[in-house]
């Protein structure tokens, strides 16, 4: 869903996790963007996740070949992910599309405290996250 009291809403923020097939018979081998943006002011960060083989070596992809909606605003990033989805190669080979952050960029979107703001624009808006997901 999107906020709709923000001017921009289009990021996702996943960190922790797993990204995976939902079905594991699926022959969807480096099918799978990480994402791609409706905007250049697109913000989105996946964090310390293990990602399956379905992601594509790019990580990212752009929005299309004659309208990537990739500027200096985009900010489509990736910070110690894992797992045969994760390809360094890949990525640096995308260019500009996925940013591989490095610890001191993380540090300012480490915690969930520091990415989600309020309608008055304070950081903290984290009530609303399931502290304690599902097995």
């Amino acid at each position: 869903g999107t906020n709709t009291s923000f001017v921009n809403h289009y990021g996702v923020y996943i960190h922790n996790g797993v990204v995976e097939k939902a079905n594991t018979t699926l022959n969807i081998t480096h099918q799978c963007a990480l994402g791609r943006p409706w905007n250049a002011q697109h913000r989105s960060i996946f964090a310390n996740n293990y990602l399956d083989d379905s992601i594509k070596p790019s990580g990212y992809i752009q929005w299309s070949a004659t309208d990537p909606r990739v500027n200096f605003n985009t900010t489509m990033a990736e910070y110690k992910d894992f797992g045969p989805g994760f390809n360094l190669t890949g990525r640096l080979e995308a260019s500009n599309t996925t940013i591989e952050m490095t610890p001191e960029q993380y540090s300012l979107y480490d915690i969930p405290a520091k990415v989600f703001q309020c309608p008055s624009g304070e950081f903290g808006n984290v009530a609303w996250i399931d502290q304690h997901p599902q097995a």
